[in-house]
């Protein structure tokens, strides 16, 4: 009996991150199209879009290097897991995490 509920348990799990995965790669199949809507504008206006998140993570990292250098060393690992989180946020799933419990 106990071995059927932990076997239900698991498969239930085992649901809930397929759905989990599913939606995530909803959602970004939802952003190509949204970003295919968006259209052909004037060749400048398309290069300013296309570099705004390059350049800014490239910014990110120049100011974090330059107060990293600026910082004592017990500070220097919490401003590299900062500025990690920042660049996965920017670039990874933003979709909701669920608890597997």
């Amino acid at each position: 009996m106990d071995m059927q509920m932990q076997a239900k348990r698991q498969a239930s799990e085992d649901d809930l991150r397929l759905a989990d995965v599913a939606g995530g790669w909803q959602g970004l199949s939802a952003s190509l199209a949204a970003e295919a809507a968006i259209g052909e504008s004037y060749k400048w206006v398309n290069a300013v879009r296309g570099l705004t998140r390059p350049c800014l993570t490239l910014l990110l990292w120049v100011i974090t290097g330059l107060v990293f250098l600026g910082s004592g060393a017990a500070a220097r690992g919490e401003i590299v897991e900062t500025a990690t989180a920042a660049t996965l946020w920017w670039f990874g799933d933003r979709g909701p995490r669920r608890d597997p419990r």
